[in-house]
């Protein structure tokens, strides 16, 4: 078990959009995965990862639309940012990045305060360390 952290990133036309940034406790190794995002894919693909994703989906009478956010590593003169994309204009192409990384430090205390206790617990145990003074190995 291992604490992990995850770069999301958000890319159109070949140029990152932005990044959103987490860390996850997982007992296997993950993989880093590309996923490409399409109109017909779209609805799934924002339930699944909305709130890592640098965009918003609007449904108009006409169509669906995406705006992208404003985001610390986006350059303002970026055309592919600058602009929405219309359903009923142009095609999608969208790629999310999903990249992990072995977190090489964590305080026990961040580790006490992770919201799933019993993994918490689980991997302290795995490192040796135990939560209670007079609990034994």
């Amino acid at each position: 078990m291992e604490f992990y952290n995850v770069i999301t990133k958000t890319i159109n036309k070949g140029q990152c959009i932005g990044c959103s940034y987490g860390t996850v406790l997982l007992e296997e190794e993950p993989e880093n995965k590309i996923e490409k995002i399409s109109w017909e894919n779209l609805k799934e693909q924002y339930a699944k990862h909305g709130i890592d994703l640098s965009f918003n989906v609007w449904n108009l009478k006409k169509g669906r639309v995406i705006s992208f956010f404003i985001d610390k590593i986006t350059p303002f003169f970026l055309k592919e940012w600058e602009k929405d994309i219309k359903e009923w204009k142009e095609p999608l192409d969208i790629t999310i990045e999903i990249v992990y990384e072995k977190k090489t430090y964590m305080t026990i205390e961040k580790v006490l305060k992770w919201h799933d206790i019993e993994k918490a617990v689980q991997y302290l145990k795995e490192k040796g360390l135990t939560v209670c003074p007079y609990e034994s190995k």
